[in-house]
């Protein structure tokens, strides 16, 4: 009986270690579990930060592509005078002109604008708060500064009439380098995305000058570097929609459009006091314009 009651003591003594050994394993695992979960491996952490480097908001664009020139802004206004001592003329010899306005699209070919953009994606957060990095991606947009530069071939241009004879303008190039700033929005989170846009700036516009060409045999002559605008500061507004397509997550290409306008420019009366035709820059050059550009996009 006695030897019953030992066998059994041993047994109930042998199974109590055996069970809180148990317990013990059981409080260890489930300790690391806990700590699993509240905190990510060392490896999610980087596959997470991995991924919002790769979504890094900084971007860098070019464009490239055609300008229109629309509307009725007019480059040159018309002149209807007798002039009493003009150039064209004599010495001693009257003339008079009936000079007619002339607009951007009359005046210019087609321009070609290129530019690049250095922008901010919106969309893109990541917070460290915590032990559980979080990375979101959200459709905010993007902010950018765009440096442009723009040009239209000049060529000639009937003018009008200087008494019965023809003035025709051989007019020098376009040229404006521009800075704004401005945003766009997204519309849906595909590869394919259509978007609108708005942007302010300023242009810095070359001077204009034209070459007179008077027809020959009646007083003919050509005056060559008759400047009209001098160089000018002019404020340029763009409103602009189009397509992106994510080539791959870090390159983006795309087309956009939109409609531009461009504030007057500085007029320069000093030579044309010698015609006695002042008033042919009073249209100031200000203009609405239409481009057509492909861009592309590399987000960093």
């Amino acid at each position: 009986m006695k030897s019953i009651l030992q066998i059994t003591l041993l047994s109930l003594v042998a199974g109590s270690i055996a069970t809180a050994g148990d317990d013990l394993h059981l409080a260890s695992y489930d300790s690391d579990s806990l700590e699993s979960v509240m905190a990510p491996s060392s490896l999610g952490k980087a596959v997470i930060e991995s991924n919002y480097q790769k979504s890094r908001n900084l971007f860098l664009e070019a464009t490239g592509g055609w300008v229109f020139a629309v509307g009725d802004g007019e480059l040159t206004s018309s002149v209807n005078k007798a002039l009493d001592k003009s150039a064209f003329g004599g010495k001693g010899y009257k003339s008079s002109a009936d000079i007619h306005g002339r607009s951007i699209d009359d005046i210019y070919d087609t321009g070609n604008s290129f530019s690049l953009r250095l922008g901010l994606n919106l969309g893109s957060t990541f917070s460290t708060t915590g032990k559980n990095p979080i990375y979101s991606e959200k459709n905010n947009g993007r902010v950018f500064v765009r440096v442009s530069r723009t040009e239209f071939d000049g060529g000639l241009t009937s003018l009008g009439y200087i008494d019965d004879c023809t003035l025709t303008g051989d007019f020098h190039d376009y040229q404006d380098w521009g800075i704004a700033l401005g945003y766009e929005r997204d519309f849906g989170q595909g590869r394919l995305r259509p978007f609108v846009g708005f942007e302010a700036g300023i242009k810095f516009v070359d001077d204009i000058d034209v070459n007179f060409i008077a027809e020959k045999g009646h007083h003919g002559s050509t005056y060559n570097d008759v400047t009209l605008y001098d160089d000018s500061v002019a404020l340029g507004l763009l409103f602009s929609f189009g397509i992106d397509f994510d080539v791959t997550q870090s390159f983006t290409v795309g087309i956009e459009s939109g409609i531009g306008y461009q504030t007057g420019l500085d007029e320069d009366d000093s030579d044309l006091a010698e015609f006695e035709m002042e008033e042919l820059n009073d249209a100031e050059g200000n203009f609405w314009s239409v481009p057509v550009l492909i861009t592309g996009r590399i987000n960093f």
